[in-house]
């Protein structure tokens, strides 16, 4: 799926029809996609799913840790 997407974008990214900035934020996506790829092939788990998922199973508790976090508290 992340591959076909990487795809998709490096496509985009070369179209002539579109802005220096887009064509920039598809090329970024895709080796951003591309990166996340190798991460997971290597054994690396996809942050987002970490985030989604607290170790106490309670959601509200993962909410408060991340904003904390975002704020430079420690939870």
């Amino acid at each position: 799926m992340l591959i076909a997407a990487a795809e998709r974008n490096i496509a985009d990214a070369q179209l002539a029809g579109l802005s220096t900035e887009n064509q920039f934020d598809a090329a970024y996506k895709a080796i951003m996609q591309t990166a996340m790829v190798a991460l997971n092939a290597n054994g690396y788990p996809d942050v987002k799913e970490q985030a989604r998922t607290p170790p106490n199973g309670d959601p509200d508790t993962a909410v408060v840790r991340r904003s904390c976090a975002a704020r430079g508290h420690r939870s």
